[in-house]
């Protein structure tokens, strides 16, 4: 999630550097600049008193430019290491204008830094490479769909930088993943993957507001007629609307919390079909969960057992699990048929079944449905690419690809 995070800051261009390295003379010297040799470079007594001072977050390092050659840079690193930075670790560092624009590419390394610069560095792919703490952050989860087992959890791009967990605080905006959960309350009321509905501009006006409500697909593409698996695959918003519209505002909002969602955050209009809700990253998961494990509401948990200091189990957890036909689980380890049974007794009471929220069928359709936007829907650009990888790697290609 780090590495994608310095991607997309990258793309956006280079913000410059932290700060000009002699400004720690401002805090315990007499202002003076630090001194250069005649080869050009910084004193290095001088930076490393101002490197002590520095703190580097995540595994971006302090560091201060020394020497500025044609297409790489020396710098010293907080500790006295000298690395070199070539140019596939400089290149990137277009400068920043606005998040929509960015200046020329850079052709050399005088264009980008300068010595006595303070800036942070980092290690990828075992090469050093200029770089900077990124302005935007991120969230990613992962559950086990059969028992709500949070399997990862990251909330935010450094724990040092924002202790804000945007796994379970940030609610946001859904956007087009409120869209199978939509499908599935239209499945419900009697729709199939095979039902036609119309992909066309929808023109409404809003008493309220004084003004037309016009929805648009995006990108602004309307083939017309159109069967729902394919609309899904292509994330059509007007088909979105219209199938609330025929099953029901309320219809919709009853299937919506189902699956977790809680109906102070779903609004009662129809910008719901384009996922104007606000929900956390947890919430959304559990919900795409009930499709994963064919139609059963688990709960996210994150602590299995606790031990005491003598390594002594204090506390299981004992998770709903999934499962349509399931048994008691059978204890192995007892030594006699009357502890097998004792056993046997205490995890029948233990055992908790997560409760099936929608229908088998429902939860296959959609998530079979949602193979479409991979495998035979999405863009043009999409689908060219996955007929090269068919090509490419036959071998590799998922079974009932239809290209």
């Amino acid at each position: 999630m780090q590495q994608n995070i310095y991607d997309y800051d990258d793309r956006h261009g280079y913000r410059g550097p932290v700060a000009l390295a002699w400004q720690a003379r401002l805090l315990s010297n007499d202002g003076e600049k630090p001194e250069f040799s005649e080869s050009g470079r910084l004193d290095g007594h001088e930076l490393q008193q101002y490197l002590d001072q520095q703190q580097g977050i995540e595994d971006l390092i302090p560091a201060v430019v020394t020497t500025v050659a044609q297409q790489s840079v020396e710098v010293m690193l907080k500790g006295g290491q000298q690395i070199t930075i070539e140019w596939d670790g400089l290149k990137w560092a277009r400068s920043f204008i606005t998040d929509e624009r960015q200046g020329a590419a850079p052709k050399t390394a005088a264009a980008i830094l300068a010595p006595g610069m303070h800036i942070l560095v980092r290690q990828q792919d075992d090469k050093w490479r200029l770089s900077q703490i990124p302005t935007v952050s991120s969230a990613l989860v992962a559950l086990d769909p059969q028992n709500g087992a949070i399997r990862a959890l990251v909330g935010g791009f450094s724990f040092a930088q924002s202790q804000f967990n945007r796994v379970t605080q940030a609610k946001r905006q859904v956007g087009s993943n409120i869209k199978p959960f939509i499908y599935s309350a239209a499945l419900e009321q009697g729709y199939t993957l095979a039902s036609i509905m119309n992909d066309a501009p929808i023109h409404q006006w809003d008493n309220s507001a004084g003004i037309a409500w016009r929805p648009r697909n995006s990108p602004a593409v309307y083939d017309g007629p159109i069967r729902i698996r394919e609309a899904l695959a292509k994330s059509k918003n007007v088909v979105s609307i219209r199938l609330l519209r025929g099953v029901g505002l309320d219809a919709s909002i009853a299937q919506l919390q189902k699956f977790g969602f809680a109906a102070s955050d779903l609004p009662r209009n129809e910008t719901l079909a384009l996922g104007s809700a606000s929900s956390t990253p947890l919430e959304v998961v559990t919900g795409y969960a009930v499709f994963a494990n064919g139609g059963f509401l688990v709960q996210p948990y994150v602590v299995d057992k606790v031990f005491n200091a003598e390594n002594q189990l204090i506390y299981q957890h004992q998770p709903a699990i999934a499962c349509d036909s399931c048994q008691a689980p059978v204890a192995t380890l007892a030594a006699t048929d009357s502890e097998t049974a004792m056993a046997e007794e205490a995890l029948d009471k233990a055992a908790h079944y997560a409760p099936r929220v929608i229908s088998a069928q429902n939860a296959f359709l959609i998530a079979d449905a949602l193979k479409s936007s991979v495998w035979g829907g999405g863009d043009l650009e999409t689908r060219h690419r996955l007929e090269w990888y068919r090509l490419a790697s036959p071998e590799l290609t998922p079974p009932g690809y239809l290209g």
